[in-house]
């Protein structure tokens, strides 16, 4: 097990280390959401009892996303942690940051070998 958010990532002595036999690399990314409340209130007046009561996809946009690029290199006993990104409005519309997000790094953060970095996200859902 490595613990990567320290200078010196830890080990854990019980286990050996394990080498990649590929490069590999992943992004761990997440994506913050702005509710619309005037549209999904809008959508309410009109359809009544069949509305869904909580602004649910169709009326939220990207406003920020995150992301780091981790890469494992073959051989290697560490991993190559990237530095953090974040796109975000002003600075951004949500067409710029998706456009951003898909395009630049998606198809750009290949490891040597040019396979697509796996995505993993830290998005979950918070009901209330």
């Amino acid at each position: 097990m490595i613990i990567l958010d320290r200078a010196n990532p830890l080990r854990n002595p019980d286990y050996p280390t394990v080498l990649q036999n590929e490069d590999k690399a992943i992004v761990v990314y997440d994506l913050e959401f702005l509710s619309n409340r005037e549209k999904h209130s809008d959508y309410m007046m009109n359809d009544g009892t069949s509305a869904h009561p909580v602004p649910r996809w169709p009326f939220a946009e990207i406003v920020c996303g995150s992301y780091l690029v981790i890469r494992f290199p073959a051989g290697a006993a560490e991993p190559d942690v990237g530095r953090f990104h974040s796109l975000r409005r002003p600075e951004m519309d949500e067409i710029d940051i998706a456009d951003h997000f898909f395009r630049q790094v998606l198809e750009q953060e290949t490891d040597r070998s040019g396979n697509v970095p796996r995505l993993v996200t830290l998005g979950r859902r918070l009901e209330g």
